[in-house]
């Protein structure tokens, strides 16, 4: 499938929009944020600080063929040596579909010191050429001790691309 970064996205935090490519917003010297208590994209890419149940990611995306297209989830565990834990119920949306899951880790991705998982969240049905807004949000923390779990990616695979090869899925969907 495609996977979408969150660099390539754009994070909503409750009612102002913030473009994720604001660099002004970390201050690497000090390695922190600066001036926000929001979902934030971290210096590696990735989406840190993301169960504030009223920030959202979204990607504009154009599927190029129709299809049953899988949803999964890559997160990344910041703490060094620290178990996976998904720890949150996510909400996506597709058009005027939401639909709502707990993160499990369903594939172990790896990671000696940073432990990375795989989250499989649903599926959406897609027709070619169709254009939207695929969005995303952690809508509960179920354990305060999640909070230290990256999204490093959100992929999107189409259901009978088993026999096609990795390059070929790319060409699935493209962001806009």
């Amino acid at each position: 499938g495609c996977g979408l970064r969150p660099a390539a996205g754009r994070i909503t935090h409750g009612r102002e929009a913030v473009a994720v490519s604001g660099a002004e917003r970390f201050d690497a010297a000090a390695e922190k944020l600066v001036n926000s208590g929001h979902s934030r994209l971290n210096r590696d890419g990735t989406l840190e600080q993301w169960q504030n149940p009223g920030d959202w990611i979204s990607w504009e995306i154009t599927f190029a063929e129709a299809g049953e297209y899988e949803l999964e989830l890559v997160t990344l565990q910041r703490c060094h040596s620290y178990p996976w834990l998904g720890g949150r119920t996510i909400e996506f949306r597709w058009g005027d579909r939401v639909q709502c899951c707990e993160l499990n880790l369903d594939v172990a991705l790896g990671g000696e010191y940073y432990r990375k998982g795989l989250s499989r969240l649903g599926a959406i049905r897609a027709e070619a050429g169709e254009s939207g807004v695929l969005s995303l949000r952690c809508r509960s923390l179920n354990d305060p001790a999640a909070t230290d779990m990256n999204l490093e990616e959100l992929r999107l695979t189409v259901k009978n691309a088993t026999e096609m090869k990795p390059d070929e899925r790319l060409e699935l969907c493209q962001t806009l």
